[in-house]
Parts: structure tokens; C-alpha cells; sequence
């Protein structure tokens, strides 16, 4: 029991000691992009090193952001839209909406069991808690934002929520905007269980091209 005791203690420190590597999220704020008008800003953050060897992937509408680091933040620039976030260790997810300059804050929280779960929290507690964090290297990466081309082929990529493991990937061909409504667009799936689909701008966020492909399962 005391062996086991140490060698979590020494977990512990070393996970301290990798995040305090990189600068907090205070440090870096003048470096930080600027939020572009109309889009908005949600950050995820995780404050406990308790269950530091689960890091689970976390999915913004479907599609990986960033991990569940211990100790850590990062953002993500989203067009205003529905968004929902969870992760690859829980069944858990939480949705809301974000309007043009908003600033979202979604905590990432260890439960049992290896289940790291979302948490959307108030905005001033999501700045107190996440601005003395680490911030990943991701951080300040929009969502990857689509040249969309007739006849290119498009991704969508689901995760289980309960486990991890490789996302279930689905590929649509696209065919364009529909007629009268030039900020809805039309891909046909191409694959034999896939039905077409129509998404609005907000939408395209769940779609990736095959660079985004790569990233996302690498």
C-alpha cells in the first residue's frame, strides 16, 4: 500500500512538473489572436491532475478539438451556432448556444472510472479557474474552416461516447449550394448507408477535408 501510495504521489508530481512547462493562458493573453467579428470563442479547460493517465479526446460536435490534459486549456473560434461537447471517455454531453463575440467555458472534470465529462460553467468562473492553466499548444486554432469545392470529397467523423478508440468516418461528395438559399449546401453521401445531407454555415464545423481527415486519426 505504501508503494502504491509513492508512486502515485510521484504521478502526481510529474504531471505538475510537464504542465508547468509551458506558460498559463495569463502569460500568453497578449499573444493571443484577436476573436474575429462574428465568430465566437469557447475555451476548454481541465484544473485537476487526479486521473492525470486519462486524457481523453474532447469533441466539439462530433469532431476532436484537443485532449483532456491535466492542468491545461485551449479555444477553439466557432461561427455562431448549436454546439455540443463531450468526450471519448463519456457518455455525457452538454449543448448550448453561441452568439457572434461570446466566450464560452466548458470544464473537463474526472469522475471515476477513468470518465473525464464536460461541464459548462459561468463565464467568470471559467476565466478565474482556466487563466493560471497551461496552455496546449493548440491553443488559439480555429476550427478548421472549409474551402468547400464541387466534387471534392468531405468527412464526418463520430465518436463513441463511452470509449476510445478510432472514430466511425462517413464521406460525402459535394454538390454545391441549393438553389435560393446560398448558405445551405448539399453533399451526397457516397457511401452505401450514408444518406445526402444539407448544412447550413454553422453546420460545416462537423465536416473536415481530408487534411482535417488525417489530423483528426493521426
Amino acid at each position: 500500500m505504501r508503494i502504491f501510495r509513492f508512486l502515485c504521489a510521484v504521478l502526481i508530481v510529474l504531471t505538475i512538473a510537464a504542465c508547468a512547462t509551458r506558460p498559463s493562458l495569463k502569460e500568453q493573453a497578449a499573444a493571443l489572436p484577436a476573436l474575429e467579428k462574428g465568430q465566437a470563442r469557447i475555451y476548454f479547460y481541465r484544473t485537476s491532475v487526479v486521473g492525470g493517465a486519462s486524457e481523453p479526446a474532447v469533441l466539439l460536435n462530433g469532431q476532436k478539438v484537443g485532449d483532456a490534459t491535466p492542468r491545461s486549456v485551449f479555444f477553439r473560434d466557432v461561427a455562431p451556432g448549436k454546439y455540443s461537447v463531450t468526450t471519448t471517455m463519456s457518455s455525457r454531453v452538454v449543448t448550448f448556444d453561441v452568439a457572434a463575440g461570446d466566450k464560452k467555458y466548458v470544464k473537463l472534470i474526472y469522475g471515476s472510472s477513468f470518465n473525464t465529462y464536460p461541464e459548462l460553467v459561468d463565464s467568470a468562473t471559467g476565466e478565474a479557474e482556466s487563466s493560471e492553466l497551461s496552455s496546449q499548444t493548440l491553443v488559439g486554432m480555429p476550427l478548421r474552416r472549409l474551402e468547400l469545392k464541387v466534387g471534392e470529397i468531405y468527412y464526418v467523423l463520430q465518436y463513441r461516447n463511452t470509449k476510445s478508440g478510432p472514430p466511425l468516418i462517413s464521406s460525402y461528395e459535394y454538390a454545391g449550394t441549393v438553389d435560393g438559399k446560398p448558405h445551405a449546401h448539399f453533399f451526397k453521401a457516397t457511401g452505401l448507408s450514408d444518406a445526402n445531407v444539407f448544412l447550413e454555415e454553422a453546420q460545416l464545423n462537423s465536416m473536415v477535408d481530408f487534411n482535417g481527415l488525417k489530423q483528426a486519426i493521426r
